[in-house]
């Protein structure tokens, strides 16, 4: 039986994150360990407490989520994405930074 109960693909990465705290001028740093069209599981580098919603920006691509976490075990932290206006805009982005890596490139021809 597959336990994997996701409705989107999730995609692996390691990028680095922040998460920003809505309601106070505070962040924490984090690691984006996988993000899908929904949602993202980070690694927290530091045990804070979280707020319900927060916001997390991804360092190289400079995108904004704003998230509710779902769950939390220890320093790890699933999230949901909130902003659905930006589905279509971070599947787009998804598609963009994941598709090298499934690009087979040809073999070198042959001089002789």
């Amino acid at each position: 039986m597959d336990r994997d109960r996701r409705a989107c693909l999730r995609h692996n990465t390691r990028k680095d994150g922040k998460i920003l705290f809505v309601d106070q001028p505070f962040f924490l740093e984090c690691a984006i360990r996988n993000i899908s069209d929904d949602g993202a599981l980070l690694t927290l580098l530091v045990n804070y407490p979280l707020p319900r919603t927060i916001l997390l920006w991804q360092e190289n691509s400079h995108t904004i989520f704003e998230c509710e976490v779902h769950w939390r075990r220890d320093l790890l932290v699933g999230v949901h994405f909130l902003d659905i206006c930006g589905r279509t805009l971070r599947r787009a982005l998804l598609e963009k930074c994941f598709a090298p890596l499934s690009y087979t490139p040809p073999l070198p021809q042959s001089l002789h």
